[in-house]
């Protein structure tokens, strides 16, 4: 036998032996299955993760909090991500934290660093705290320095400080995270946030906050430091931000379809171009129904709710400079301290205890204080009602006895996708307080035209007086050259449509209208049709296709639509829901996308976002 013979087996002998004593990880219980994920109870079964890439897809949970103090056993100081050390080394898996926390997370290195250096597109993270993180590297996360998965309900306290792509939580998401915050103290150059450095194409922030100081030199924000192409929904911020260009409140650099809606920043704002207390430069990207109402000081391109912009805000609001806001550069309406307490002041927006959107709302209006999100529990003392849609009346009733609601009336209605007698929604919905009563509305199925009063005649016209009743024509297009009346006012809240309610477009895919037009009459009778909310969702190669929305689809030459009122309709092509960046060419109008007929004595109010 060679010496290189006898060399190679020896080195193969040692690889087997490494790899045996890899795998052979002991954790305190559990087989990695989903139905068994491994039990992680020790600094030194945490650690592991990182040593074995066999482990990096598996199911784990805390079961107990874990103190990495470089000072105590298992401890240590670290020089790059705790698991994933490398790009190849992705985390597949899932992570549930269980409620627990991982205590003083300590990371001194030029290389990326995170406790986790990248989250692939299956990896899950979910109720873990990181307390007391003192982490620096060139690009660095607290909790992942890239995610590309799922973060739910994390967070994390300490300090976080890097070159590029810094944040409190993530470094750089191309994901989405969701109820989650940082009250880390962040420090960067470029890409800085207090919750999350950059966020790239088609990613999701909804439902976090951050209030740490966030400190950086260019796109540098106090809940994102750069965000392209990324929803941002239901957030909020409180800490100072500062930096040299690009300086926002919530979002430092927003470009590229970014969308920001319901959010809101408190902090002060301070840097030298592109300043804004919500967001410091906006291009092609769009703010919605949010505020700002901190401090802004600037030299160049300076605005209270957007420093330099090339798009429109809608319905946004921000604290006037005399009253210790921000310049009014055009962007937003400015209003008084005052003001801010007053719902009347935020003209569009739906509070709780009102009806403008519909049966959930989004924002709660506290004594003497400026809005904040309804899900703020910890200040608005709401609690979330239970999704019930789908569930039959038993399994409802005992989930909102268990969340502390009183269960009230039960109505049926007539539903096209749910059912008979399971849930199709409860009112309200979204949150309430303690002991509100929760009436169910219950699906009776389908609705049978057979059974209209009407004949579907000039003379004897179907007759519609239910939000069922108009939801059922989408399905029948035999009956779209027949004639209809409304004889009640008809609320459509609850209901969320991808295309037009009627005659709408059968093929987005091609070019021009490729479906059945309505050709009959239809008398609105001067009743209201309210809540009429559209959200198409987008292809799966996120290209461009045609989307004709509204009510109507297309009227055709032979029809005649008379005395329609329309009120709060909400059609959007890129707010809410993931991924949903639509880049439509085709028509978009609240009454009729396409319009061939006669339309007389209409009008509509509402919001039109695309």
């Amino acid at each position: 036998m060679s010496e290189i013979t006898k060399i190679s087996g020896i080195m193969l002998m040692l690889c087997l032996i490494l790899q045996s004593s890899a795998l052979s990880t002991e954790f305190a219980g559990g087989t990695g299955k989903p139905s068994d994920p491994y039990q992680i109870a020790t600094a030194e079964q945490l650690v592991s993760i990182g040593s074995d890439a066999n482990l990096l897809d598996k199911h784990f949970v805390l079961v107990n909090d874990i103190d990495l103090d470089p000072n105590l056993p298992g401890g240590q100081v670290f020089y790059g991500p705790v698991i994933g050390q490398s790009s190849e080394a992705l985390f597949e898996g899932v992570f549930y934290g269980n409620g627990h926390n991982i205590l003083n997370l300590t990371i001194d290195s030029n290389t990326p660093s995170g406790l986790i250096g990248e989250i692939g597109s299956n990896g899950q993270l979910s109720n873990l705290g990181l307390i007391g993180v003192s982490i620096s590297g060139f690009k660095a996360g607290s909790l992942a320095v890239i995610n590309k998965g799922s973060i739910r309900d994390c967070y994390a306290a300490g300090t976080v400080s890097g070159y590029y792509d810094v944040g409190g939580l993530v470094g750089i998401n191309w994901g989405s995270v969701t109820g989650s915050y940082s009250i880390c103290d962040v420090m960067g150059d470029w890409n800085v946030g207090g919750l999350i450095g950059s966020s790239r194409m088609e990613s999701e922030i909804s439902y976090c906050h951050a209030t740490g100081s966030v400190t950086g030199e260019r796109k540098v924000g106090g809940l994102v430091g750069d965000a392209s192409s990324t929803l941002v929904s239901q957030c909020y911020t409180t800490g100072p931000t500062s930096g040299n260009r690009d300086v926002g409140g919530l979002i430092g650099h927003c470009t590229f379809r970014c969308m920001i809606t319901y959010c809101y920043a408190t902090g002060s704002v301070d840097g030298d171009n592109n300043v804004g207390g919500l967001v410091g430069s906006l291009l092609s990207a769009s703010i919605v129904l949010s505020y700002a109402n901190g401090s802004v000081s600037g030299a160049e391109d300076v605005g209270g709710l957007v420093g330099f912009c090339f798009e429109e805000a809608y319905l946004c609001y921000f604290l006037k400079a005399e009253d210790g806001g921000g310049p009014d550069n055009g962007y937003g309406t400015a209003i008084t301290q005052s003001e801010m307490s007053l719902p009347a002041s935020f003209v569009g927006w739906d509070f709780y205890g009102g009806s403008l959107d519909g049966l959930e709302d989004h924002w709660f209006m506290p004594p003497n204080s400026p809005p904040v999100l309804v899900w703020q529990t910890d200040i608005t003392g709401l609690i979330a009602v239970p999704t019930l849609a789908g569930l039959t009346f038993n399994e409802a009733e005992t989930a909102l006895t268990n969340a502390g609601f009183i269960v009230g009336t039960v109505e049926y209605d007539y539903d096209r996708a749910v059912p008979a007698d399971h849930v199709v929604w409860s009112k309200p919905a979204g949150y309430a307080m303690t002991g509100t009563i929760v009436n169910i509305v219950l699906s009776s199925g389908t609705y049978n035209w057979a059974g209209n009063p009407g004949q579907g005649n000039s003379e004897e016209p179907y007759q519609i007086s239910s939000a069922s009743q108009l939801e059922s024509l989408a399905d029948h297009p035999g009956l779209w050259d027949k004639h209809f009346i409304l004889i009640d006012d008809v609320n459509m809240a609850g209901r969320t449509y991808q295309t037009a309610l009627i005659a709408a477009d059968a093929n987005s895919a091609e070019g021009g209208f490729q479906g059945t037009p309505f050709t009959g009459s239809f008398d609105g009778n001067g009743f209201v049709i309210s809540h009429l909310k559209i959200e198409p969702d987008v292809p799966s190669d996120f290209g461009f296709f045609r989307a004709d929305l509204g009510l109507f689809g297309k009227i055709g030459a032979e029809s005649n639509i008379h005395r329609v009122r329309l009120e709060n309709v909400q059609i959007t092509t890129g707010i809410p829901g993931t991924q949903r960046y639509l880049r439509s060419i085709g028509a978009i109008g609240a009454l009729a996308a396409e319009n061939e007929g006669t339309i007389s004595d209409c009008s509509v109010t509402g919001n039109i976002i695309a």
